[in-house]
């Protein structure tokens, strides 16, 4: 163990963050006022062993705090283990010049504060623990459950306010961001998107996952920061029909532990959890299904399709298809014709590259397929860029998405065998040799 400190030994805690400073202070509890007996003879009462408790003397969101969320503090400073021994000379590596997170405790029959510093360098779980008292020049490797008790979430310490709503009233949730801008609305138990209105068909499981977490949405912790020294880059709005909530989102705290929040018109900035950020503030392209095209493969009358300059059609009759590739009748092609029809319905792009904009491009690959019913649907891509993705354009959604070279290369090999093979020159006959 790094420290050996009996719990009930310490008297102060002042713990300081990149985000917030906290001080506890340990009192004794007046001993009640016993009336003297009058009875001759009795023997005086002992006094009561003294009791002590905890007070919040500096910082936080309340007078009341939770006595456990403390302990964990206190019960650590007997048993902190290291995993490692690391070199001395990294400091600055390590967040320790100067430490981002302070704990000093003052502890009976000590002249002197126990300081411990701590750093967490950024995208570590890891921590690192020195103490700049101590005879020896030591750094330790801790784990993040360790520093987690040492620096336990405001969540830990105090009640902090949330959101509580039954999932299934939610009606409607509104996402604004840099990436895109979302808009879902429930109807008879059934999610649409209708921003972006691409005519896609919702991604019920994102969604779904989305609605729990921002039902019962609670901040893990809070920081010593003025709701007005920052400015919302998101917001997210969850409305029932009864009810509003609106969730500000700002900048990434300096400690690397969340992102500054602000609930309503709540005055205490909160922490949103990277976790809850990743399942709340999801990109347009994780609300829709990806895969374009749904429509009925058996209703397709006519597909054509233009390769750089290569021309393929493949029409349906009355006993099969009617291929034609650059103007040439090809037989025998209709199990490649359904293929083809196929591989355009499981066609699936990779992103919304942008949202009210058209293809600028010169066409790749370009697809029309007819219906029966007189609609049409149109794949356009664009050649290759770096790392092989194609801009895309499908029918005459104002969007443009991306698709990998994969995805494209799969509709190119599926027209591309509507030609015909080439036949094999027959084997000349063998000389005869009297």
């Amino acid at each position: 163990s790094i420290l050996d400190i009996e719990a009930d030994t310490i008297t102060k805690v002042d713990l300081k963050t990149p985000d917030k400073a906290l001080t506890f202070e340990k009192h004794e509890i007046p001993a009640p006022t016993v009336e003297p007996t009058a009875e001759e003879g009795a023997e005086a009462q002992p006094a009561p062993a003294p009791t002590y408790e905890w007070k919040l003397a500096a910082g936080g969101i309340s007078p009341a705090f939770k006595q456990a969320g403390l302990d964990k503090i206190l019960n650590r400073m007997k048993s902190m283990a290291a995993s490692n021994i690391v070199d001395p000379s990294k400091k600055a590596e390590y967040g320790l010049e100067p430490p981002a997170f302070t704990l000093t405790l003052a502890v009976e029959g000590d002249e002197k504060p126990l300081r411990i510093h701590v750093g967490r360098p950024a995208g570590s779980d890891d921590a690192y623990l020195h103490l700049p008292d101590a005879e020896e020049d030591v750094v330790y490797n801790v784990v993040k459950y360790n520093f987690e008790q040492l620096f336990p979430k405001g969540s830990d310490l105090f009640d902090l306010a949330g959101i509580t709503l039954d999932k299934e009233a939610i009606t409607e949730v509104l996402i604004t961001q840099p990436e895109g801008n979302i808009v879902l609305s429930k109807s008879d138990d059934s999610w649409t998107v209708t921003e972006p209105d691409l005519g896609l068909e919702a991604q019920n499981p994102t969604i779904t996952s989305l609605v729990n977490t921002i039902s019962a949405w609670k901040p893990g912790d809070y920081v010593d920061v003025a709701v007005d020294s920052w400015e919302a880059v998101r917001m997210l709005t969850v409305k029932t029909v009864d009810a509003i909530h609106v969730l500000h989102i700002g900048p990434e705290s300096p400690s690397g532990l969340g992102t500054y929040a602000r609930l309503d018109d709540g005055q205490q900035t909160l922490l949103l959890s990277d976790t809850d950020r990743s399942k709340l503030f999801i990109a347009p392209r994780d609300v829709v299904q990806l895969s374009v095209f749904n429509f009925d493969e058996t209703l397709v009358n006519e597909v054509n399709a233009t390769i750089e300059g290569a021309t393929y059609k493949a029409a349906r009759t009355t006993d099969g298809w009617a291929v034609n590739v650059n103007g040439e009748a090809v037989a025998d092609k209709d199990d490649a014709a359904l293929d083809l029809v196929s591989t355009l319905v499981e066609f699936q792009v990779a992103d919304i590259a942008s949202i009210g904009t058209t293809n600028e491009w010169p066409a790749y690959l370009d697809v029309q397929v007819l219906m029966s019913d007189g609609t049409q649907h149109r794949l356009n891509a664009g050649a290759a860029a770096t790392g092989g993705i194609h801009s895309v354009a499908i029918d005459d959604k104002a969007a443009v998405f991306t698709a990998n070279s994969v995805s494209v290369g799969t509709v190119v090999a599926a027209i591309q065998a509507l030609v015909p093979v080439a036949e094999e020159a027959p084997e000349a006959p063998a000389e005869a040799h009297e």
